[in-house]
Parts: C-alpha cells; sequence; structure tokens
C-alpha cells in the first residue's frame, strides 16, 4: 500500500521569508514512533513494487557477484620488517588481514573481519595501525553507521586482546615511536573529532591526557598522522577550504607540538618531512597548488623556497618524499600524471597511454626505497599494481586484479566534452559494450558528483556491467564543482555558481543525446551523498521528459534548511562550500532556488528512487525521506516514485562485499523495471 505520510505546519523563518515544511516532524525519530513507521511502510511498498519480477533481483545479484573473485587475495606491501596483505574466502563478506615476516616468510593472522562480524548487523574496521615494535595492533571499529568508533588493542605475539578499550573516537591514529603510547582523535556529542588525546598502553581511557583540543570544532576537523620517514607526527586541522598543522617528534609523548603555521583563510597546507627539511604542498600564492620546503628550525614562511609550482593547466594534487627522491602527482586536461625528482634535481616522467584512466600513489609504506607504487585502471580495464623502477625508469605491471568473465576487449572507453550552458567544455569518460547501437536507440547510464573540490577518475568498477551488457552507454560526468581542471573548475561549481555543476550534468545529457549515444526519456542518473543533490536538482531544473529515472543515494536534498540549521554536526564546517544562508541572505535566497525539496513543483517527474542510511550522521535519513514524500505529493506523472531506508546502516549502506551487492541489485532492478527491462 502507498503510504500516507501525515503533514504538519512546521514554518521556518528566515531574512523575512517563511517556509512551510510539512514533513519536518520526520527528523524526530526519538519522540515520534510515526516517523519508523513510515519508513518501514516504504520498504515494503518498494518491494511490492519489485516483487512482480523478484528473480530479476536475484538475476542481478548473481551477475554482480559473478564478477567478484571470492578466494582473492591483494598484493603484498612492505613496511619494515614485514609484507602486508589481506585474503577474502569463499562466501566471506569481509577481509582477513595478514602478515609475512621478510626474515622467516613465515604467516601471521593480523585480524579477521569475519570474525568481528559476529553478532553484528554493520562493520566497519576503518582503520588500523601496529606499534613501532610490531606487538600491539591498534584498530577502529563502528557497528552501526553512525561514524562513531570504538579503538581496541591486540597483542600480535600473544593473539590476545588487551583490556584498553577508547570510545568514542575517530579513525586516525598514530604511535609514538617507543610503542607505549598511542594518539587518537576523540568525538564531541555532535560526532566532531576535536581532541587529540594520548593514550598509554595498560592504562584507562579516563587516564589519557589531552595533547590538542580545536577551538572551533564546527570548521575544523582534528586528525592525526605520521611524516614519510617517520620522524615526526603531524596533527592536521582540516575545514572545507583551509588547514593549519601542529608538528612534533615522534620519540616519546615527552614530545611536546608546536604549531607550523597560523590558519590562513581559503589556504590548504600539508606537511611532510625529510632530510632536516620540512616540504609544503600549499595554494598560498599559487590556486593549483606549489611544492616548497624550509629547515626544520626554520619554519617562519619567509624561509620557504619554492621547488615546484602549478600554473592553470597543471594542478598539483599530492606529493610522497622517499629517502633519495620525491615524486608529486599533478592533473592535466583532467588526467593524472606523475613527476620524479632525484636529490640532485634530476626529473623523468610517469605517463598513461588510455584516453581516460584512473591512476594513484598505492601502498608506499618504505621510505628507503626504489621504487614507487601505483593503482590504475579505467572503465573497462581492471585494477593493476604497478611499481615504477627510479633508476631503471621502467613500469612494471605486479598484479592485475582478477574479474572472473569479464574480458576488456569487450568493451569501448572514449574520452569526450560536452558543451555547457555557458561555452565551457565539460570531459565525459564513456564505455560501453561492443556492438552497442549509437543511433539515438540505445539506453545511457549517467553518473556524477561535482561538489567539495572531489574528483571521480575514471576508475574500474564492475559493478556498472549488469547494465552496460543489457545495452546501456555508461557515462562519467567530470562537471564543476570538483576540481577535475584545477582549483577554478572547484570554485566555478560552489557557493554563487553552484548552478553551474547541474547545468553541466543536464548539457552531458543533451551531448549523449546530440550525439547519437542515447535519446530523450532513455537516460538513468545516479549519484550518492553531494551527488545525490546533483540528481535532485538536475531532475528539477531539467526539460520535462529528458530523464527516464533518477536514483538518489543517500541525497542530500533539503539543502537550504540543514543549512540552516548549526546544530547538525556538518552543517559549520559545510559553510565555505554552500555558503552561510542564515547570516546571509544573498546565500539564503540562490540556495532556496536550487534546493532539491524547496523547488519541487507540480509537474511530470522521472522514476525516481532514493536510498537513507537510518544511522547515517552526514545526511541525515529524514532528507531522502522528507523529499519523496513531497515529490510523490506533487508529481503529475504516473512515474513510480519509491524510498529505500537501510534500518542498520549509515551513509555508505551495507557493509561487507556481498550485502553491499544486494543492495546494488535492488536498485539495478529498480531501474530495470522503469525501463521496462525484464531480464
Amino acid at each position: 500500500m502507498r503510504p500516507n505520510p501525515k503533514k504538519i505546519k512546521f514554518e521556518i523563518n528566515a531574512h523575512g521569508d517563511t517556509r512551510n515544511d510539512p514533513y519536518y516532524w520526520m527528523r524526530n525519530r526519538k519522540e515520534d514512533p510515526d516517523v519508523e513507521k513510515y519508513l518501514l511502510e516504504e520498504n515494503e511498498y518498494l518491494n511490492e513494487f519489485l516483487k512482480s519480477n523478484s528473480e530479476l533481483k536475484d538475476k542481478l545479484f548473481n551477475e554482480l557477484k559473478s564478477y567478484v573473485k571470492e578466494n582473492d587475495e591483494s598484493y603484498p606491501y612492505k613496511d619494515g620488517d614485514f609484507f602486508y596483505y589481506y585474503k577474502y574466502e569463499e562466501g566471506k563478506e569481509y577481509p582477513i588481514h595478514f602478515r609475512r615476516s621478510v626474515i622467516s616468510n613465515l604467516e601471521e593472522l593480523i585480524l579477521d573481519e569475519n570474525v568481528l562480524a559476529k553478532g553484528r548487523d554493520f562493520l566497519d574496521v576503518a582503520d588500523f595501525d601496529i606499534s613501532q615494535s610490531d606487538e600491539i595492533l591498534a584498530y577502529v571499529i563502528d557497528d552501526t553507521g553512525d561514524e562513531k568508533y570504538t579503538m581496541y588493542f591486540k597483542n600480535l605475539k600473544t593473539g590476545k586482546l588487551l583490556e584498553d578499550k577508547l570510545e568514542t573516537v575517530y579513525t586516525s591514529m598514530a604511535w609514538y615511536k617507543d610503542s607505549k603510547t598511542i594518539l587518537y582523535t576523540l568525538l564531541d556529542s555532535d560526532l566532531r573529532p576535536y581532541k587529540i588525546m594520548s593514550h598509554d598502553i595498560g592504562t584507562k581511557q579516563s587516564e589519557d591526557k589531552l595533547v590538542y583540543e580545536e577551538s572551533n570544532p564546527g570548521e575544523y576537523f582534528l586528525s592525526i598522522g605520521e611524516t614519510m620517514d617517520g620522524e615526526y607526527l603531524i596533527i592536521s586541522a582540516t575545514g572545507q577550504v583551509d588547514t593549519y598543522n601542529l608538528i612534533s617528534k615522534s620519540r616519546s609523548s615527552n614530545e611536546k607540538f608546536f604549531k607550523f603555521s597560523e590558519l590562513e583563510n581559503n589556504i590548504e597546507q600539508y606537511v611532510d618531512h625529510k632530510d632536516g627539511y620540512f616540504y609544503i604542498l600549499t595554494n598560498d600564492e599559487e590556486r593549483n597548488f606549489r611544492i616548497l620546503k624550509t629547515p626544520v628550525d626554520k619554519i617562519d614562511k619567509k624561509n620557504w623556497q619554492e621547488l615546484v609550482r602549478g600554473n592553470k593547466d597543471q594542478y598539483i594534487s599530492n606529493m610522497v618524499l622517499f629517502k633519495d627522491f620525491m615524486t608529486y602527482s599533478y592533473r592535466e586536461l583532467g588526467l593524472t600524471k606523475f613527476k620524479v625528482v632525484s636529490n640532485s634535481g634530476e626529473s623523468s616522467d610517469i605517463n598513461f597511454p588510455d584516453e581516460a584512466y584512473s591512476a594513484e600513489f598505492g601502498d608506499n609504506n618504505e621510505y628507503e626505497t626504489s621504487f614507487i607504487r601505483f593503482q590504475y585502471s579505467t572503465l573497462k580495464d581492471p585494477p593493476s599494481i604497478l611499481d615504477y623502477d627510479v633508476e631503471t625508469k621502467k613500469l612494471e605491471t605486479k598484479k592485475v586484479k582478477e574479474v572472473p568473465g569479464h574480458n576488456p576487449d569487450d568493451y569501448i572507453l572514449e574520452r569526450k566534452w560536452a558543451e555547457s550552458h555557458d561555452g565551457v567544455m565539460i570531459p565525459l569518460s564513456i564505455c560501453y559494450k561492443k556492438g552497442t547501437k549509437l543511433d539515438g536507440s540505445s539506453k545511457a547510464y549517467l553518473y556524477g558528483y561535482g561538489s567539495y573540490g572531489i574528483s571521480l577518475p575514471p576508475y574500474f568498477t564492475s559493478n556498472i556491467y549488469p547494465l552496460v551488457d543489457r545495452g546501456f552507454v555508461f557515462c562519467m560526468a567530470h562537471i564543476r564543482g570538483s576540481n577535475t581542471l584545477g582549483q577554478q573548475w572547484y570554485e566555478d561549481g560552489k557557493y554563487l555558481k553552484k548552478k553551474n555543476t547541474f547545468l553541466d550534468f543536464i548539457s552531458s545529457a543533451n551531448f549523449l543525446i546530440k550525439n547519437k549515444y542515447t535519446d530523450k526519456s532513455q537516460i538513468v542518473i545516479r549519484g550518492g551523498s553531494a551527488g545525490g543533490l546533483l540528481v535532485g536538482a538536475s531532475m528539477n531544473m531539467a526539460p520535462e521528459g529528458l530523464f527516464k529515472t533518477c536514483i538518489a543515494e543517500v541525497p542530500f536534498v533539503d539543502v537550504l534548511t540543514t543549512m540552516l540549521d548549526s546544530e547538525l554536526p556538518l552543517t559549520q564546517i559545510e559553510y565555505k562550500e554552500w555558503g552561510n544562508p542564515e547570516k546571509n541572505k544573498e546565500y539564503y535566497e540562490y540556495i532556496k532556488t536550487y534546493s532539491p525539496y524547496d523547488n519541487i513543483e507540480g509537474k511530470n517527474y522521472p522514476h525516481f528512487l532514493a536510498t537513507a542510511g537510518l544511522n547515517d550522521p552526514r545526511v541525515t535519513y529524514w532528507e531522502p525521506a522528507k523529499f519523496v514524500a513531497k515529490l510523490r505529493e506533487l508529481n503529475t506523472s504516473n512515474s513510480h516514485v519509491h524510498l529505500y531506508t537501510n534500518m542498520d546502516a549509515g551513509h555508505g549502506g551495507a557493509s561487507g562485499r556481498f550485502e553491499y551487492l544486494k543492495e546494488l541489485a535492488m536498485v539495478y532492478h529498480f531501474i530495470l523495471k522503469t525501463f521496462e527491462i525484464s531480464e
């Protein structure tokens, strides 16, 4: 039965403007039992819609699962006296972590996540770190999806858990060299990482010492890490567009942290250490970043020496320091490239042959080495582990991920450019199966994100192939709001230019139509989180009939109301992405023009499915819940509008490699049903 949620008048006033939100009550889950009742009714309504061809969902799940090599093993990486790797075993959801001694070659079990998952509906082992003595493993677990972690400690010599247990922590951690003390991040009551604490092994958490506390936890989140050579520990305070750092030697907890540089508005700084110099990656003078260095005893900015400067065509995205050389990645025309610079100043380039690809640094844990590890893939080529020999300048493939049943030669990869509303050209990465007709009769699957300066590289995922093998042309749109083409590309898709993101996406769809990849009403669009905002806003703004089906996963669709609520965990840190509509009327009025929830109107909408996680701290469940209720109320077409809420998970959906695929199979089942594809 179609859910019919109640409506309660609730007025929100700002800048002399009053909005009525009759579904505002949905955020009061603890006080109002109708909230959970409504979410469960929506889940059942979706089940009813899909059950007429339930065997298709099973078929889709089996297809997705068939691409997974159930007995699999990662390629080992060296860290100190051990090689580290993980294995998957047939039928098991989670990885099992091992290490192997460089000296004895004996394999040692570190952590079996399947054992940890027993009795839990959800499991996220977000990170782990081993002490410098190689004896104590620290790891963090979230078992609800709310991103509130607990840290545990295991003695790797005895295999026993220690009594130490740290509650309400976040994911970053770092050991001192003496292996007696670990630094970790503590969460406040709003789940913001605001304190760096010091814990001595064998003591209670109540005895832990405060190392540093962020005075503005709403806008700056803390994390802790170490330099590549292991000589220093770094506390990073990270806002949306600016950072500052504190540094300490890593020998023992007797060392004191000092502030490396003061916070500067809109300036990012990332620090590492090598041979008595701090290296700084920053966008202080060049918005596409530059790399500098300064002696450890002369950290004042006047002593900084520039080594590499980005430019309007090259965006420096990362750097890694090694004993005898450094390497950095940069993007040119949206594609990642690498440059290696020896201590003597000699440089060499690492390039890749494909016209669209994903390349990034891999597991580089050895400071004294002559190799650099990379991960590489394309939309059709599975991930490869590559080692670059700095001395011979040769790139060697160490492992290609085995994807059963997948042949890259069966597919075509293309990179195209779509003209947007203002004449700006938008890069597109396209993949389709050979034999797919490009006469306008095929269907298209358009995916995007476009926020926070996050670039979506065209990486391999076997999850697209149930649709691609059914004749869908897959397209990843690298729209403004990302930093694909540099910092300006990001800034041209935020604040008062945010609509460029949505118009770029719509233009990408129109490009596919114009160039006969597909036709109007034959396109499914999909995005998650801020990508869900992209889907909702694009659906509102696009001409009727452009999209056939829209999938918005954990979507940020109630932008205006959320950004007016500074009590929510992420609102304040997001002011430098969307603007502060509470204090600034111009931002209020602009956000109101695109906020998906506020712009639903009486017209014909496409088929629509939103997903939510009940415990999601990033995009609260009530945003998609409210959106679906209002959309169904005002929609004048006979399209199918549905909501699915995972009652045991958070922002990332189901945990476990197969449980996630079950949710994805449900999403694909919905897509195919709306396209009237029954097999």
